[in-house]
C-alpha cells in the first residue's frame, strides 16, 4: 500500500511539474539533453513545447536541428518548413534549413534560403558564412570569398580561415 501511495504521489508531482512548465522551460531542458547527446529526450521535450504552443517557432527550429544532428534529415526538413511557414522572416530557421539543404546537395535551394536570411537581416554573419560555403560547393569561388569577408565583418571569425584556405 505504501508503494502504491509513493507511485501515485510521484505521478501527481510529475503531472504538476508538467502543468507548470512553459514551452521555454522545455526548450531549455532540450538544449541540456542535446548537450549530453540525448537526442530522443530533447526531441520529446521540444515536442512538448510545441504541443503547448503550436506557433512557438524556436522549438520547431531547435527540434529540426536535433533531428538533423541525429541523422533524421526528413524530419528536420519538416520542422524547418513548419517554422518558416509560421514566420517566413525567422532568419535562424532560414539559415538552418539552408544548412540542411546544403547537406542534402540542394545547393541552389540552400543559397536561396541564405539569400532570404540576409535580406531579412543584412548583418547575419551565419548566413553569409553558410552562403559562402554553398557558393564554394557550387564553384563560385569569387562569391564565396566575398561572403566569407562579410561573415567575418559580422562576427564570424572562422570565416577568415575559410577565406585564407579557399581564396588565395
Amino acid at each position: 500500500m505504501k508503494r502504491l501511495f509513493i507511485a501515485v504521489a510521484a505521478s501527481l508531482l510529475a503531472m504538476a511539474s508538467f502543468a507548470q512548465s512553459t514551452p521555454q522551460e522545455f526548450m531549455q531542458k532540450a538544449k541540456a539533453r542535446t548537450g549530453y547527446g540525448d537526442y530522443q529526450g530533447a526531441i520529446a521535450d521540444l515536442s512538448k513545447a510545441i504541443s503547448m504552443e503550436a506557433t512557438y517557432v524556436p522549438a520547431y527550429v531547435e527540434r529540426g536541428i536535433v533531428r538533423q544532428q541525429s541523422g533524421d534529415q526528413k524530419g528536420a526538413l519538416v520542422d524547418f518548413d513548419m517554422a518558416i511557414a509560421i514566420d517566413p522572416s525567422y532568419v535562424r530557421a532560414l539559415n538552418a534549413r539552408g544548412t540542411l539543404l546544403m547537406e542534402m546537395d540542394k545547393i541552389d535551394e540552400a543559397i536561396a534560403d541564405f539569400d532570404n536570411a540576409i535580406k531579412q537581416m543584412p548583418t547575419y554573419g551565419n548566413a553569409f558564412l553558410n552562403r559562402g560555403k554553398a557558393k564554394l560547393k557550387k564553384g563560385d569561388k569569387d562569391g564565396a570569398c566575398i561572403d566569407f569577408e562579410n561573415a567575418a565583418l559580422y562576427g564570424k571569425q572562422k570565416a577568415l580561415d575559410l577565406k585564407k584556405k579557399s581564396c588565395y
